[in-house]
């Protein structure tokens, strides 16, 4: 028994320090390169412009429940199925470089627009008013 748990504890550091290395990564080279207030300073290309507006959705399902009437990993799972068509609907659209907040603010409301859940009642996404006739009533 002390040598399971003992291989046990061992592979959770092992994981422990792996996590750690790709949180280190992700947060010092992935988040952190390009942001969305400094798009004039440092373009952000194309190929990465819709992930940074996907992490303003995913982020704002913080508040799932009062603004969406539906809960934080149901919004998350919504945007990101979302996400890969959305992004594909839109991408030619984009410049190869979007370098100023105006245009980011352009691109990006149309594409959150595309990914956002809407309204849920009874376990139904509404999108019009005569769906929340039917469902919420």
């Amino acid at each position: 028994m002390y040598k399971t748990t003992e291989k046990k504890l061992k592979k959770l550091v092992v994981i422990i320090i792996i996590a750690g290395a790709a949180y280190y990564y992700y947060d010092a080279k992935g988040s952190n390169e390009y942001t969305l207030q400094d798009s004039a300073s440092n373009p952000i290309p194309k190929e990465r412009f819709y992930d940074l507006w996907t992490e303003v959705a995913i982020n704002s399902c913080k508040h799932a429940e009062d603004s969406y009437n539906t809960t934080e990993k149901r919004c998350k799972d919504d945007i990101y199925v979302k996400s890969n068509s959305c992004s594909r609907k839109f991408y030619s659209e984009l410049p190869d470089f979007i370098d100023n907040k105006e245009a980011s603010k352009q691109y990006g409301r149309k594409y959150l627009d595309c990914i956002m859940p809407y309204y849920y009642c009874n376990g139904v996404e509404v999108r019009s008013e005569q769906e929340a006739r039917e469902h919420c009533g």
